[in-house]
């Protein structure tokens, strides 16, 4: 592994202790664990935070809270594009290669708007009719219901 990879790696687990926070208390009545956010000011400093809160909900099978949701919307508002291109790459890259829950992940990305921040080509394919017989539904509910049958 290259100095680079865990480089970033660091930075992904300390993004994630520093303005993530899990609820896993025992007695509480969560069946499953969620995520919200600890530090706003830190959390609004990362240029990709919905793509590292994408994340750490995929590897450690996290749940995203209504309240991190709102969180997102709100980061989504203030930085219309992710400020370092190349590190939303990487982070949307690894999100795709881990190969566990990238489906939901992906639907998640797209229903808050995630994906179109990140793709903004996305936003024309999401709603884009094809005028055949063979497709019922728009090219982006195809696109994420192909992943969800490929099981990825």
């Amino acid at each position: 592994m290259s100095g680079a990879h865990l480089r970033a790696g660091f930075r992904v687990r300390r993004c994630g202790t520093a303005w993530i926070a899990r609820s896993r208390w025992p007695g509480t009545g969560i069946t499953q664990p969620d995520t919200y956010v600890s530090d706003p000011e830190t959390a609004d400093q990362d240029s990709v935070f919905p793509l590292h809160a994408a994340e750490l909900s995929q590897v450690y099978g996290l749940q995203i809270s209504p309240e991190l949701d709102a969180d997102i919307a709100g980061f989504l508002e203030r930085h219309p594009a992710p400020a370092d291109g190349v590190v939303a790459g990487r982070v949307f890259s690894r999100l795709l290669a881990t190969g566990r829950r990238v489906a939901g992940t992906l639907d998640w990305l797209e229903e808050n708007g995630c994906l179109v921040w990140l793709i903004p080509e996305f936003r024309g394919l999401v709603n884009l009719i094809p005028y055949d017989a063979a497709h019922d539904y728009t090219v982006g509910t195809t696109h994420c219901w192909s992943c969800e049958s490929l099981r990825i």
